[in-house]
């Protein structure tokens, strides 16, 4: 299980959380590949695209921007144009492992490709 520290409300000293969840479990038990490959993967995330968060009950999506924490300043920008001012969300807990495409063989990257289409699609994405 992974942990980390959280102030509790109010103040106070920090607290270990614990994030235990099926999805978690099958990541720490199996490599990435077979994370990938696995039906409730795939089924899960064909099934949440970025617009299932954001489509009424009457299947209408009511999104006009998305805002991607890797793209946060040119895609904020609309949102602080229409605020009148902006603010800044800090970079923190960044990665040092490099290049995510580095990571994926081909076979994942197709993998990904199948079940993430509308969102790569959608933003752009590519490996």
């Amino acid at each position: 299980m992974q942990r980390c520290k959280s102030a509790r409300p109010g103040g106070g000293r920090a607290r270990a959380q614990r994030f235990d969840h099926p999805t978690v479990r099958l990541a720490q038990s199996v490599d990435f590949a077979a994370f990938l490959a696995r039906p409730e993967t795939r089924a899960a995330w064909a099934a949440s695209p970025a617009r299932h968060c954001m489509t009424t009950a009457d299947g209408r999506e009511r999104c006009r921007l998305y805002i991607r924490l890797e793209q946060f300043d040119e895609d904020a920008a609309p949102l602080w144009d229409h605020l009148g001012f902006r603010l800044d969300l800090p970079r923190l807990n960044t990665s040092t492992r490099g290049d995510y495409r580095g990571f994926y063989t081909d076979r994942n990257a197709e993998t990904l490709a199948a079940i993430a289409a509308e969102d790569i699609a959608r933003f752009g994405y590519r490996f």
